[in-house]
């Protein structure tokens, strides 16, 4: 499956299938994404989902350029390495997007800088995203409405992900984004994921209660 959507997106590229270069960025999209043994939550399964998810948010507002969204979830976590600051990851991913354009001959300057920043803004605090960010965000943090279960599943490979990371460098990780989350008062932006709001905001308070529980019996036991 993730084959025919790779191919699918080159197609509608105007990159022919046969072209060596597509095949090699292909293989190595597998070789990142199913490869490396860090990853158990952002591997191809992550990138089919998000795919899936931001097409259904982005029909839903009727706004967005199908072809710059595709090529931004490809690329969003391809540089993915747990303990290097954020930030560096996603100049990395949104680097790699470049390089595969510019090599395949992809679209032009403006284009280009619409994938780079499809890639980089949802990395930023905002409260005000444009409509293509608030879907590629909103579609990121989706497992954040699962019922509590499946919320903590996802929660357990996360963790297993960053485990390079201290239970007190994990838990500072997480619960700093949680706190921005619960400052805003929401978790997702676009119109069609604001019912899914209250679930999400739930698990977000009962999560960040762990970590600041988790804090106190860790401090009170040195």
């Amino acid at each position: 499956m993730h084959a025919v959507m790779w191919f699918n997106l080159m197609a509608r590229l105007g990159v022919k299938g046969s072209d060596p270069a597509a095949n090699k960025w292909y293989n190595a999209m597998v070789d990142i994404y199913d490869g490396e043994t860090h990853r158990v939550v952002h591997d191809l399964g992550y990138v089919r989902n998000m795919l899936f998810a931001t097409d259904e948010i982005m029909y839903e507002i009727g706004d967005g350029d199908d072809e710059a969204m595709e090529i931004a979830i490809w690329f969003a976590h391809s540089i993915h390495y747990p303990d290097r600051d954020p930030f560096q990851n996603i100049l990395g991913s949104a680097q790699l997007a470049g390089e595969f354009m510019k090599n395949l001959e992809i679209g032009d300057e403006t284009f280009r800088q619409k994938v780079v920043r499809l890639i980089a803004i949802p990395g930023l605090a905002q409260t005000n995203y444009p409509n293509p960010f608030m879907a590629l965000y909103d579609a990121n943090h989706e497992w954040m409405a699962r019922d509590p279960e499946r919320y903590k599943d996802h929660l357990i490979d996360l963790r297993q992900e960053y485990s390079v990371l201290s239970n007190f460098e994990f838990g500072d990780m997480r619960e700093a984004e949680l706190r921005d989350i619960i400052a805003r008062g929401y978790v997702f932006y676009s119109d069609p994921m604001q019912y899914q709001n209250d679930g999400a905001m739930s698990n977000a308070e009962a999560e960040l209660k762990i970590w600041v529980d988790h804090r106190k019996t860790m401090l009170a036991s040195i």
